[in-house]
Protein backbone atom coordinates (compact mmCIF):
# COMPACT_ATOMS: atom_id res chain seq x y z
CA UNK A 1 0.00 0.00 0.00
CA UNK A 2 1.39 3.43 -0.84
CA UNK A 3 0.44 6.19 1.55
CA UNK A 4 1.80 9.81 0.61
CA UNK A 5 1.11 12.79 2.99
CA UNK A 6 1.15 16.33 2.15
CA UNK A 7 3.09 18.51 4.35
CA UNK A 8 0.54 21.74 3.73
CA UNK A 9 -3.20 19.39 3.48
CA UNK A 10 -2.64 16.49 5.51
CA UNK A 11 -4.34 14.99 3.12
CA UNK A 12 -3.38 11.14 3.12
CA UNK A 13 -3.98 9.19 -0.22
CA UNK A 14 -3.91 5.48 0.28
CA UNK A 15 -3.12 3.02 -2.83
CA UNK A 16 -3.37 -0.68 -3.17
CA UNK A 17 -0.51 -1.63 -4.75
CA UNK A 18 0.13 -5.27 -6.23
CA UNK A 19 3.18 -7.48 -5.99
CA UNK A 20 4.59 -9.56 -8.80
CA UNK A 21 7.44 -11.94 -7.92
CA UNK A 22 8.74 -9.34 -5.23
CA UNK A 23 10.84 -7.59 -7.79
CA UNK A 24 8.05 -5.64 -9.20
CA UNK A 25 5.89 -3.50 -6.80
CA UNK A 26 2.70 -1.79 -9.44
CA UNK A 27 -0.57 -0.08 -9.75
CA UNK A 28 -2.72 1.79 -12.23
CA UNK A 29 -2.92 5.24 -13.23
CA UNK A 30 -4.30 7.68 -15.77
CA UNK A 31 -2.56 9.88 -17.99
CA UNK A 32 -4.61 12.64 -20.12
CA UNK A 33 -7.76 13.72 -21.11
CA UNK A 34 -9.82 11.84 -21.15
CA UNK A 35 -7.90 9.94 -19.03
CA UNK A 36 -5.63 6.47 -20.62
CA UNK A 37 -5.13 3.93 -17.81
CA UNK A 38 -2.12 2.20 -17.24
CA UNK A 39 -0.51 -0.52 -15.21
CA UNK A 40 3.12 1.06 -14.23
CA UNK A 41 5.40 -0.11 -12.07
CA UNK A 42 6.77 2.45 -9.09
CA UNK A 43 10.66 2.18 -9.15
CA UNK A 44 12.75 3.42 -6.33
CA UNK A 45 15.72 3.37 -8.63
CA UNK A 46 14.77 5.93 -11.62
CA UNK A 47 12.58 9.24 -11.64
CA UNK A 48 10.96 9.13 -14.86
CA UNK A 49 7.41 8.33 -15.76
CA UNK A 50 7.32 7.00 -18.81
CA UNK A 51 4.67 4.72 -20.87
CA UNK A 52 4.82 3.42 -24.09
CA UNK A 53 3.81 5.35 -26.92
CA UNK A 54 0.81 4.46 -28.95
CA UNK A 55 3.44 4.82 -32.12
CA UNK A 56 6.60 2.83 -30.35
CA UNK A 57 8.44 0.52 -33.01
CA UNK A 58 9.27 -2.26 -31.09
CA UNK A 59 7.62 -1.68 -27.81
CA UNK A 60 5.92 -5.13 -26.66
CA UNK A 61 3.40 -3.58 -24.08
CA UNK A 62 -0.27 -3.93 -25.10
CA UNK A 63 -1.36 -0.68 -23.46
CA UNK A 64 0.20 2.19 -24.72
CA UNK A 65 -0.47 6.46 -24.45
CA UNK A 66 -1.83 8.10 -27.50
CA UNK A 67 -0.80 11.43 -27.48
CA UNK A 68 -2.62 12.72 -29.98
CA UNK A 69 -5.72 11.37 -27.89
CA UNK A 70 -5.35 13.80 -25.11
CA UNK A 71 -6.42 17.03 -25.46
CA UNK A 72 -4.29 18.06 -22.24
CA UNK A 73 -0.95 16.70 -23.58
CA UNK A 74 1.89 19.17 -24.21
CA UNK A 75 4.64 18.52 -26.29
CA UNK A 76 8.31 19.61 -24.80
CA UNK A 77 10.53 18.00 -26.63
CA UNK A 78 10.51 15.77 -29.85
CA UNK A 79 14.15 15.02 -29.78
CA UNK A 80 14.24 11.34 -27.66
CA UNK A 81 15.82 11.51 -24.50
CA UNK A 82 17.33 8.80 -22.90
CA UNK A 83 16.73 6.54 -20.04
CA UNK A 84 19.35 4.19 -19.12
CA UNK A 85 18.30 1.05 -16.57
CA UNK A 86 20.87 -1.62 -15.73
CA UNK A 87 19.83 -4.06 -18.47
CA UNK A 88 18.31 -1.55 -20.79
CA UNK A 89 16.87 1.30 -21.87
CA UNK A 90 14.69 3.39 -23.52
CA UNK A 91 14.25 6.44 -25.86
CA UNK A 92 11.02 8.67 -25.76
CA UNK A 93 9.89 12.20 -26.94
CA UNK A 94 9.56 14.33 -23.69
CA UNK A 95 5.76 16.05 -22.68
CA UNK A 96 3.26 16.63 -20.00
CA UNK A 97 -0.12 15.65 -19.19
CA UNK A 98 -2.35 14.85 -16.57
CA UNK A 99 -1.22 12.19 -14.24
CA UNK A 100 -3.83 10.62 -11.90
CA UNK A 101 -2.97 7.80 -9.45
CA UNK A 102 -6.59 8.01 -7.94
CA UNK A 103 -9.73 9.60 -9.01
CA UNK A 104 -9.09 12.82 -6.58
CA UNK A 105 -5.25 12.72 -6.72
CA UNK A 106 -4.42 14.28 -9.88
CA UNK A 107 -1.46 17.02 -10.94
CA UNK A 108 -1.65 18.63 -14.52
CA UNK A 109 1.37 19.50 -16.49
CA UNK A 110 3.25 16.47 -14.89
CA UNK A 111 6.38 16.02 -16.89
CA UNK A 112 6.68 12.34 -18.64
CA UNK A 113 8.30 10.30 -21.53
CA UNK A 114 6.17 8.62 -24.04
CA UNK A 115 8.58 5.76 -25.39
CA UNK A 116 9.23 5.55 -28.79
CA UNK A 117 11.97 2.52 -28.69
CA UNK A 118 13.15 0.51 -25.94
CA UNK A 119 16.09 -1.90 -26.01
CA UNK A 120 16.55 -5.33 -23.24
CA UNK A 121 12.95 -4.11 -21.17
CA UNK A 122 11.23 -7.57 -22.02
CA UNK A 123 11.32 -8.50 -18.67
CA UNK A 124 8.84 -4.97 -17.72
CA UNK A 125 5.66 -6.30 -16.91
CA UNK A 126 3.89 -3.37 -17.11
CA UNK A 127 3.07 -0.29 -19.28
CA UNK A 128 5.70 1.86 -18.02
CA UNK A 129 7.41 2.86 -15.33
CA UNK A 130 6.80 5.62 -12.43
CA UNK A 131 10.26 6.78 -11.15
CA UNK A 132 10.14 7.55 -7.36
CA UNK A 133 13.43 8.91 -7.08
CA UNK A 134 14.52 12.41 -6.82
CA UNK A 135 14.36 14.19 -10.09
CA UNK A 136 18.06 15.73 -10.09
CA UNK A 137 18.48 12.32 -11.72
CA UNK A 138 17.01 13.35 -14.35
CA UNK A 139 19.94 15.17 -16.09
Amino acid sequence: MLSLASAKKQKVLVKDLNDFMDVQIFSKIAIGTPPQEFEVIFDTGSSWLWVADKDCSNCIMDNTFSTQNSTSYNLIQYDPIQVNYGTGALWGKYGEDSVCVAEDACVTDFRLLSSMFNVDLSGVQADGIVGLAPAAQNS
